[in-house]
């Protein structure tokens, strides 16, 4: 039986997001309180809101809201 471990286990699961589009970001720009990385958050969020607001899903007003 092969030894398993927890750094093997996360290596296995970052070259899947990897393969997958995903892209690898600088653990220094982690924000422990909040649990997240915020320039990656507000760059989701930024994206999110810009589509929302070309499909008509959200106004520019509700936007600056």
């Amino acid at each position: 039986m092969k030894t398993t471990s927890e750094a093997a286990f996360e290596t296995a699961i970052e070259s899947v997001l990897l393969a997958g589009g995903y892209a690898r970001v600088a653990a220094q720009g982690f924000d422990r309180e909040r649990a997240l990385f915020p320039d990656e958050a507000l760059a989701f969020i930024r994206a999110t809101l810009i589509v929302a607001a070309v499909t008509g899903q959200v106004s520019l007003q509700e936007m600056r809201a």
